[in-house]
């Protein structure tokens, strides 16, 4: 073999492996796990909202569509990808990133701290369910629960996040 074959052929390799990626889609966003699954907010009086994922993707908030996740972390609003998880779990709207990451352990955190979590029986527990403040979602004193496959945890928490924070009027927002 001639001196720099082998550089040359696995330069070849790493080339096509690459493109092979990006024919899978977004090799930059965080690859997510979709499946059917929710959280479900009850009260003393029973339930009170129903935030679902489908497998195809579509985060709904009590039967109302809100926006659509890819597998390749992209969030659809209106039919256009204008914002997306990237691998390190922050959320980035028209390519700015924000103060919201969804960890890979589907941890929510703003600003650096843990917000939200889903504990191995399913309950999610923190301290944003005290104070968090939403027009369309009450949870004051109010028990929140995953309902689905561990592996979906991540885009379920992604789903509450952006219901949240807003996320389809922001994304709106130029």
């Amino acid at each position: 073999m001639r001196p720099g074959a082998g550089r040359v052929v696995l330069t070849v390799a790493l080339a096509a492996a690459g493109l092979a990626a990006c024919a899978k889609g977004d090799p930059t966003g965080a690859r997510l796990v979709l499946a059917d699954a929710r959280l479900v907010v009850t009260g003393d009086d029973g339930p009170r909202h129903v935030l679902t994922v489908s497998a195809a993707g579509e985060i709904a908030l009590d039967g109302t569509t809100q926006f659509t996740l890819r597998p390749d972390g992209h969030i659809v609003v209106g039919g256009q990808a204008v914002a997306r998880v990237e691998r390190d779990g922050a959320i980035s709207v028209h390519s700015v990133r924000t103060n919201a990451v969804v960890r890979d352990d589907a941890a929510f955190v703003l600003d650096g701290a843990v917000e939200l979590e889903i504990g191995d029986d399913g309950a999610v527990t923190g301290p944003l369910l005290a104070t968090m403040d939403h027009p369309r979602l009450r949870v004051d004193g109010a028990r929140l629960r995953y309902e689905g496959p561990p592996a979906a945890r991540r885009a379920a928490m992604i789903g509450l996040a952006g219901v949240v924070t807003n996320l389809p009027a922001r994304a709106g927002e130029r």
